[in-house]
């Protein structure tokens, strides 16, 4: 991870010479992140990059079950799949984001491979019952929730405050796609 040349940021700066002007509010934001001290902000970062690996490769495991309509029974879970994967592309965006908000570059997903990093393992299809490929879904997200508990906890021990809005509001998510794809296995075969 390549970490940025530091600048002092002001109101209406002109951007790295593009002409993008920052706000004061971002600027200010912007600034907070500054103030941490380098070792953090390193572990923080490279801790940001892993789970943006792992967002990465959830994400395809989603897509593997949006697209494998031959399931049965497939019920109404195909909406659930695209929020989902709709869901986990934002997400992705906004770990990349904060990244940059904090001064660095996102690794390249082909720099950073799930076997080295990742916390989420991928999946393998076909699978043949709904069953079996919600309880792998289940555990991808509980994987995932783990990760992002692990983050949670280090934004927490640095004290950085956007991290854990972050990381809380993934958390709760997680939560929320492990209690839904839990409930419509229960659904279908009860």
């Amino acid at each position: 991870m390549q970490k940025m040349e530091s600048v002092t940021l002001t109101e209406n700066m002109d951007w790295q010479g593009i002409g993008m002007k920052i706000p004061k509010s971002e600027a200010m934001q912007l600034a907070e992140f500054q103030s941490f001290h380098p070792e953090d902000a390193d572990r923080l970062a490279s801790q940001l990059d892993h789970l943006l690996v792992d967002f990465q490769v959830y994400q395809q495991n989603v897509r593997q079950f949006h697209w494998n309509r031959s399931l049965r029974p497939f019920l109404d879970l195909g909406p659930k799949f695209t929020l989902l994967n709709q869901v986990t592309e934002n997400n992705i965006n906004l770990v990349a984001e904060h990244l940059l908000e904090m001064g660095y570059h996102p690794e390249p997903s082909e720099n950073l491979t799930a076997l080295t990093y990742g916390r989420v393992a991928p999946l393998t299809l076909p699978f043949a019952e709904v069953n079996d490929a919600l309880l792998a879904l289940i555990e991808s997200s509980q994987q995932l929730l783990v990760a992002v508990e692990e983050v949670w906890v280090l934004a927490q021990e640095v004290d950085e405050p956007h991290t854990l809005e972050l990381m809380t509001n993934f958390i709760m998510q997680l939560r929320m796609a492990i209690h839904v794809f839990g409930s419509s296995r229960m659904a279908i075969y009860n």
